[in-house]
């Protein structure tokens, strides 16, 4: 993303100057050409290889700048960065491998020695860059860290120690069943490789924020099992639901959460409800969501205030999120979005995901499958 990003300010720059350039993916050639106020242009890079060295060093310098500047919107109240994602909420969930490091790091500017990370369990360090890094070897959790700015708690931060995937046994982790993910990526994309840790869920653990507004109980798989459970949960789908649910709520939606119908689903699950092969529900990164608090009864509100609640209502809603799924805050969330209508099993709602691109269908006809 940063890549593209990247190269489309690049673009805009050049053009802005009178200047246009042409990088070929994958080589080492860079072909520059200037024209000047008088018409003239300059091809001889013999002639000019002082001018491209400087040139060079000053695009470099500049443009990660210009390309954190063309999405500074989604930075923007970013307390600190997760896996290098912005995240702005005093209460969130982190997940990380065993003995793995997960990279604190703190928003451009802030100085290092103003802040303080504070845990009671796991090895927190600093690294040769300046950043905090937590590692711990047990799996399970919420690990507590908190953020001290200025002297003054900024977040809080529930960090689970995942399960490794290499733990799965004809299916089974722990004795609770995964099932069997695809064994081929869908057309090749890494966000539907296989995860590689899971969340361990347990009684004591279910009541977790992991956003501000969501906790862990609502994202666990609908099979009927025992404890430990286990679940994949996206932090950009947290991320995602908590930029909705603003969105909403200044339609004039008073709301502070939404009722999630499904969260994460196990491919045994997926399969034994009859869904499609790539539900992005079996990663971690969809919700099937819908606004429950005029009056809260566990369906749809009437949202489009026709007097009913029904497929328009799922529509009417699905509309709302989709006025800023373009905008900056939410455009590198790309994902999935379809309303769907009620059936015999529950009212109508409203699929969400964070799949990498965008994708848009109806689910007036596909009552009980989608991706």
């Amino acid at each position: 993303m940063i890549s593209t990003e990247t190269g489309l300010v690049a673009e805009s720059v050049l053009s802005s100057n009178s200047l246009v350039s042409k990088f070929i993916s994958g080589e080492s050639t860079m072909i520059l050409q200037w024209r000047f106020a008088n018409g003239r242009s300059v091809t001889n890079l013999n002639k000019c290889s002082k001018l491209l060295l400087l040139l060079s060093i000053v695009l470099s310098a500049l443009l990660p700048t210009l390309a954190r500047a063309v999405d500074s919107q989604h930075d923007s109240g970013a307390l600190l960065y997760i896996k290098d994602l912005a995240i702005p909420y005093r209460a969130f969930a982190a997940y990380v491998l065993p003995g793995q490091p997960l990279q604190l790091k703190l928003p451009p500017g802030r100085q290092v020695s103003t802040s303080r990370w504070i845990t009671a369990s796991g090895k927190l360090e600093m690294d040769s860059g300046g950043q905090w890094v937590w590692r711990h070897n047990t799996v399970g959790g919420p690990y507590r860290l908190m953020l001290e700015l200025d002297g003054r708690q900024a977040a809080q931060l529930n960090v689970f120690v995942l399960q490794s995937a290499d733990r799965i046994e004809k299916g089974r982790l722990d004795g609770y069943n995964i099932g069997y993910y695809p064994t081929k990526p869908l057309r090749g994309l890494a966000s539907y490789r296989n995860p590689e840790g899971f969340v361990r869920v347990t009684q004591e653990n279910l009541d977790t924020l992991v956003s501000p507004n969501f906790r862990l109980s609502e994202f666990v798989s609908k099979q009927q099992s025992d404890f430990p459970k286990y679940l994949v949960l996206n932090e950009q789908l947290l991320i995602k639901l908590e930029r909705i649910l603003s969105h909403i709520q200044g339609k004039g939606v008073t709301c502070d959460s939404f009722h999630v119908m499904s969260g994460y689903r196990t491919p045994f699950y997926n399969k034994a409800i009859g869904n499609v092969r790539y539900s992005r529900h079996q990663w971690g990164d969809a919700a099937d969501i819908f606004v429950d608090c005029d009056p809260k009864d566990n369906i749809m509100d009437d949202l489009n205030r026709d007097g009913k609640t029904d497929f328009r209502d799922a529509a009417h809603l699905a509309q709302w999120i989709d006025e800023i799924t373009e905008l900056p805050p939410l455009k590198y969330l790309s994902g999935g979005l379809a309303p769907y209508p009620a059936t015999s099993a529950h009212g109508p709602f409203v699929h969400v995901d964070t799949r990498g691109y965008r994708a848009r269908w109806s689910g007036n006809h596909l009552a009980h499958q989608h991706p």
